[in-house]
């Protein structure tokens, strides 16, 4: 799927979205390490409210209403065939099947790559601005916002027509506490 954002009403310099390349963090991996991960999957945290959205989501706490889901840690766009690193740093809370202690090494070591400067691009909105991207290949992350500047940005999200269906949407009872049962 893609994803296009155009610059309704956004002064220079006052609002930006971040860009992380999966694809480029994945070449970067050590052999080893992409081995390593090349079979796992995260647990993926997609709660809407502030406090969630202010930093990494954790299962402790969680609610039970919430959507969870499973992805593999490297997945493949089925537009392009190209595979990228998908560990968010705001909604992956844990690595499936491996203890809590090995999951938050693995995920830190993951996000070390994925964010190191030269994997981001920070795009400075202006008015009539129009950025797309490929939504399997990289994240994206809103800048800070200028409460004296408005920001105004129109999202509209490309796809084959066929809706992306999760089979590994997991009822919170299961994932809760459980990430060692997770495969």
């Amino acid at each position: 799927m893609a994803v296009s954002l155009f610059g309704i009403e956004a002064p220079y310099e006052t609002t930006s979205t971040r860009f992380a390349s999966g694809t480029r963090a994945l070449e970067k991996l050590p052999s080893i390490l992409r081995e390593r991960i090349s079979r796992l999957h995260g647990i993926n945290l997609f709660a809407a409210s502030d406090e969630a959205q202010a930093d990494r989501q954790r299962l402790e706490g969680y609610p039970d209403d919430c959507p969870r889901y499973v992805h593999p840690l490297i997945i493949t766009d089925p537009v392009s065939g190209v595979q990228s690193l998908y560990a968010l740093q705001m909604h992956t809370a844990a690595v499936a099947s491996v203890s809590p202690s090995e999951s938050e090494a693995l995920l830190c070591e993951l996000f070390g790559y994925l964010y190191e400067p030269e994997n981001i691009y920070e795009h400075k909105w202006r008015k009539g601005d129009f950025v797309i991207w490929s939504n399997f290949r990289y994240q994206h992350a809103r800048g800070a916002l200028d409460p004296q500047h408005e920001r105004t940005l129109q999202r509209v999200c490309i796809s084959n027509g066929q809706p992306q269906v999760y089979e590994d949407a997991l009822p919170a009872r299961i994932v809760k506490g459980r990430i060692g049962a997770m495969a």
